[in-house]
């Protein structure tokens, strides 16, 4: 079965972008996707992908309840990691690398990973 995959982003994206601009973007965006007869009629899923997510900030938390009040599921939320910039530099994701941090970050990757493997 096809996914669909919405990426939100908590830093609100580049430049002088707000979460507020971010959130109104994407619900735009959801409801068009929303209109599409497969998932209109819950054959197809949507699922979020929160992105750079830096934990315990205001711009988290709407995301978060922003998030809770689309009916769709969270797949995971993926913390701002300078691991991720230093694995592009040298050509590595996060799961060719070892080690606490790159554990921590694998794991956050998992609850999507079940997601796609049991939808």
């Amino acid at each position: 079965m096809a996914r669909a995959i919405l990426v939100a982003n908590s830093r609100g994206g580049c430049g002088k972008t707000t979460i507020a601009t971010t959130l109104a973007a994407t619900a735009k965006f959801l409801k068009k996707i929303d209109d599409l007869k497969p998932i209109r009629s819950n054959k197809k899923p949507v699922v979020f992908v929160g992105n750079r997510i830096r934990a315990r900030t205001r711009s988290t938390r709407e995301l978060e309840a922003f998030l809770a009040s689309t009916g769709h599921a969270v797949g995971t939320l993926v913390a701002d990691r300078a691991l991720y910039t230093d694995g592009a530099y040298s050509g590595v994701s996060i799961f060719d690398r070892e080690g606490a941090r790159a554990r921590a970050a694998q794991a956050e990757w998992s609850p999507l990973i079940t997601f796609v493997e049991t939808t």
